[in-house]
C-alpha cells in the first residue's frame, strides 16, 4: 500500500474513533462536573474544573440502580444458562436421535427463524400471564431461554461429530 493511502485509513479510523467514543466521554465528563459548573454554556469545557464523584450517589438514591442491576444480572444469567442447557440438548436430539417427525420439528425450527419477534410477542405475553409469571423475572428471561438460532447452531456441530 502506498503511503497516502495507509494515512488516509487511519484518519478515517480516527475520525470513526472520535465520533464513537466521543458522546461517551461527553458524558462522563459532564457526570463528574460539581453543581457549581454550568454545563449549558456556549463554549462547554471538556475537563471538569472540580471533578466529583457525588453525581453518581445521588443518582443511586434516587434511583434504584443496584436492584436494576441485580435484576439485570439474574434474567441475563438465565436466558444464558436456558441457551447452553436447553440448546445443547435440542440440539443433540435433532442431530443424533432418529424419531418419527424429526425433519417436521426441524422444519418447525426454520419456519420460526423466518418470522420476526414482533409476531409472536402477543402469544408469548398470554403464555406467560397464564403461567402467572407476569411481571417476575422469570416471566422476563422465559421467552429467550431457548434460542432456535442457537438449536440449530449446536445441530450443526453435533452432526459435525463422527458417530
Amino acid at each position: 500500500m502506498r503511503r497516502p493511502e495507509i494515512v488516509a485509513r487511519y484518519a478515517l479510523l480516527v475520525l470513526v474513533l472520535v465520533l464513537t467514543v466521543g458522546p461517551f466521554l461527553w458524558q462522563l465528563s459532564t457526570s463528574l462536573k460539581g453543581a457549581k459548573e454550568d454545563i449549558y454554556t456556549l463554549t462547554p469545557s471538556f475537563i471538569p474544573e472540580d471533578p466529583t464523584l457525588a453525581n453518581y450517589g445521588s443518582v443511586a438514591e434516587t434511583i434504584p440502580v443496584w436492584a436494576y442491576s441485580r435484576n439485570s444480572l439474574i434474567v441475563a444469567f438465565i436466558v444464558v444458562a436456558g441457551n447452553a442447557i436447553g440448546a445443547t440438548l435440542a440440539g443433540y436430539a435433532l442431530a443424533k436421535l432418529r424419531f418419527r417427525g424429526g425433519r417436521l420439528v426441524l422444519g418447525l425450527f426454520l419456519a420460526t427463524l423466518v418470522l420476526p419477534g414482533e409476531v409472536t410477542i402477543i402469544s408469548q405475553y398470554v403464555t406467560i400471564r397464564s403461567l402467572g409469571l407476569a411481571d417476575t423475572l422469570l416471566g422476563v428471561a422465559l421467552p429467550g431461554a431457548i434460542g432456535m438460532l442457537n438449536v440449530l447452531l449446536m445441530r450443526t456441530a453435533f452432526q459435525a461429530i463422527p458417530a
